[in-house]
């Protein structure tokens, strides 16, 4: 059976968990969603480090590029403004923290 989009209701299924998985890794960027979001992870859902890829299908150059020059903080600002997440000062110690924005 096709969707809308002329695609299966697995493909549909298969890209809508995919994107909630892309919100995740980015939504732990400040943690190690970058790595999970640019490098995928194991079969214990633990990101795969820049040196642990071998077997992953898209150049290894070309990922270590994104995840070292990538626009990181135009990802903060998108989740920010759409106030997924919420960026708070330290308690003891000076900086700030991201945290999701629970409200």
């Amino acid at each position: 059976t096709a969707a809308s989009s002329g695609r299966t209701i697995g493909d549909e299924y298969q890209r809508t968990v995919g994107a909630f998985f892309a919100i995740y890794w980015l939504m732990r960027m400040h943690i190690d969603g970058r790595a999970g979001f640019v490098f995928g992870v194991d079969d214990n859902m633990n990101p795969i480090g820049s040196e642990d890829t071998e077997q992953h299908p898209h150049p290894r150059d070309k990922r270590r590029k994104f995840y070292e020059d990538g626009k990181w903080d135009y990802f903060k600002t998108l989740f920010l403004d759409a106030g997924l997440i919420k960026e708070e000062k330290r308690m003891l110690r000076s900086g700030t923290v991201l945290k999701v924005n629970e409200k």
